[in-house]
């Protein structure tokens, strides 16, 4: 079985620090175009809440910024009932890859 995800999609907003049990976070949103258009023709986006840990947490707070194209890879992780998404590799793109 597989238990990972991998998205591309720009930087919604400038991480946020979070701290749980000591440990320090950086939660991110990222906006995903989906691939298909809607009834009117438009291509929407999801906004996704993705949580980077340990060795991201400094490389995040310097390197990511609103509006940044990036690629994410990880893991979905059930705690308490909510869905949690742990990034576990970040891809920064110069351009637009679209």
């Amino acid at each position: 079985m597989y238990n990972y995800f991998m998205l591309v999609g720009r930087v919604v907003e400038d991480p946020v620090e979070k701290t749980d049990n000591g440990k320090e976070r950086i939660e991110i949103k990222l906006s995903v175009r989906k691939q298909y258009p809607n009834e009117y023709g438009e291509y929407k986006s999801d906004v996704f809440s993705i949580s980077l840990w340990g060795g991201f947490f400094n490389m995040a707070l310097e390197k990511m910024k609103a509006g940044q194209t990036v690629m994410i890879k990880g893991r979905v992780e059930v705690c308490s009932g909510n869905i949690e998404l742990i990034g576990e590799r970040v891809m920064f793109f110069q351009g637009d890859p679209a």
